[in-house]
Order: structure tokens, then sequence, then C-alpha cells
């Protein structure tokens, strides 16, 4: 039989393991996106990954509080290299920001 001392460390793991894979999640949604969005809007997205920047908490449409996190990217428009970000909230892109070039008139963009 576990002791109860066992079993806490069981779930504290279990419960680790489970953030780790949510937040590795999160940051491949995150990466793959912004690579995206760098490519539909011709920038070059750099470094090739997302680096994580801020955790806070949203409610959901249902009132449910849910995570929001947003992760930064570095970019290069044609003359210098930029900072991006975007925010991941339920596993999908929430906005996208990047700053303004000259052909690309809106640099902000949020998702529904």
């Amino acid at each position: 039989m576990l002791s109860i001392t066992t079993l806490l460390l069981l779930i504290a793991a279990g419960l680790a393991a489970w953030c780790w894979q949510a937040n590795m999640l999160a940051k491949k949604i995150a990466t793959n996106m912004s690579k995206r969005y760098c490519r539909d809007r011709q920038l070059q997205f750099l470094d090739g990954t997302t680096v994580f920047q801020k955790l806070s908490l949203r409610r959901d449409e249902t009132g449910r509080i849910r995570l929001l996190r947003r992760y930064g990217f570095d970019y290069y428009d044609g003359t210098q290299r930029q900072s991006g970000y975007i925010s991941i909230f339920k596993h999908r892109v929430l906005e996208c920001y990047v700053k303004e070039v000259p052909s690309q008139p809106t640099t902000h963009h949020k998702f529904k």
C-alpha cells in the first residue's frame, strides 16, 4: 500500500509532466504560427524558435479560467532585426504582432 507521501509525490510528478507537455505543445504552436505569419508577410523568421515571455490568466467564453501564454520571436524586415510576439490561448493563436512594415500596413492581428 502507498503512503500519503508517496501518493502526493506521484500526483505532483504527474501534474508536472502534464504542465510540461502542455507548455511544449503551446511553444510548438507559437513557433509554427510565427513562421507562417512572417512568411505570409515576406519577413524572415530568425533563430528558428520562439521564446516564452509571459504567462497570465484569462477567462474563456464559458467563464473558465485558462492560461494565456505569450511568446516572443525575432524577424528580419529587409533592413534590420525586429521583435514580435504571439499570444496562445487554449492552444490557439489569439493575436500576433510585428512592427509596421511599409509594404504590409496591417501588423497587429487578433484571431477569433
